[in-house]
């Protein structure tokens, strides 16, 4: 039974490599935090052989589907579990509903296009929202007459 999440590349926590039976071998273990789930969660997921060289092509804060297999073993009456990579793809321009992230990796100085008009730094971007003045914040406590007792 294949297992999938999104979420974004946190990062790159420990690479082991190595020679086999086979020839030589690379483990890589990436951890992810997931943007689908109300309460995201980190998990570190396995990367071995072509995954391993593939994933290094991602950076942290990008935003990716992961498939992978969960498996345990015994060694010496204690247990083990890998969580194996075997697809990665990267989510498209849209991020999760209720994403905060900003893609300062496709973020750009705005640039003049051929017909005189400004594009947008990034899709990504958002104006940031204005302070709030001391005569908002004033208006909002209570009048004085109020009878409460807190």
């Amino acid at each position: 039974m294949p297992n999938e999440i999104i979420g974004r590349l946190f990062k790159f926590a420990g690479e082991k490599t190595g020679q086999g039976q086979n020839g030589p071998w690379i483990n890589l273990t990436v951890v992810f935090e997931t943007t689908t789930d109300r309460f995201p969660k980190k998990v570190a997921l396995q990367f071995w052989g072509d995954r391993a060289t593939e994933i290094k092509n991602f950076q942290p804060g990008d935003e990716l589907r992961v498939s992978f297999d969960i498996e345990s073993r015994e060694y010496q009456d204690k247990w083990y579990t890998d969580a194996r990579v075997w697809k990665v793809e990267r989510i498209g321009a849209t991020t999760a509903p209720g994403a905060t992230y900003v893609n300062t990796q496709q973020a750009a100085p705005q640039q003049q296009a051929a017909s005189g008009y400004s594009q947008p730094a990034s899709a990504y971007s958002q104006p940031a929202a204005p302070a709030p003045s001391a005569d908002s914040f004033n208006s909002t406590i209570a009048p004085a007459d109020d009878d409460l007792p807190f």
